[in-house]
């Protein structure tokens, strides 16, 4: 059994574990499911869980439940653009933190939710991608 850099115990990836399961709902041999309950790494009630679990739903039990869904905080194409212009037109010599904190605080603008990492990502990209020249002196 493998252990983490704490000690603790870890557990096997994805695809054995299933393979565990898969044995363990298969077998009546009570010393098999010990022994496939050592392997697994997991707890024993998570693993009985999962056991009846897999026995009720089948092959679906090892589909994440959230697999097809969008991301909650999902932003568009069209912010990130939207994002880079005004940094473009307005806000040029401003440092990436600054240009946050400025476009939080004006009111034209609701980009209340913007880090400084989503920033960083969108206009080191556009920086790089369009190789913007210094057109204009700006509000920083």
């Amino acid at each position: 059994m493998k252990r983490n850099y704490r000690g603790k115990r870890q557990m096997k990836t994805n695809k054995h574990i299933q393979d565990i399961i898969r044995e363990v709902a298969l077998s009546r041999d009570k010393a098999t499911k010990r022994e496939l309950l050592i392997k697994s790494g997991g707890s024993r009630s998570w693993f009985y869980d999962a056991i009846k679990k897999y026995k009720e739903i089948g092959e679906a039990f090892f589909i994440h439940k959230n697999k097809n869904n969008k991301h909650a905080q999902k932003r568009t194409h069209m912010q990130a653009l939207e994002i880079s212009r005004i940094f473009r037109d307005e806000y040029l010599n401003c440092n990436f933190r600054d240009f946050m904190r400025y476009l939080k605080a004006d009111k034209r603008y609701d980009y209340q939710w913007v880090s400084y990492s989503y920033i960083y990502n969108i206009l080191r990209s556009k920086i790089i991608a369009q190789n913007w020249h210094i057109k204009k002196l700006s509000n920083c």
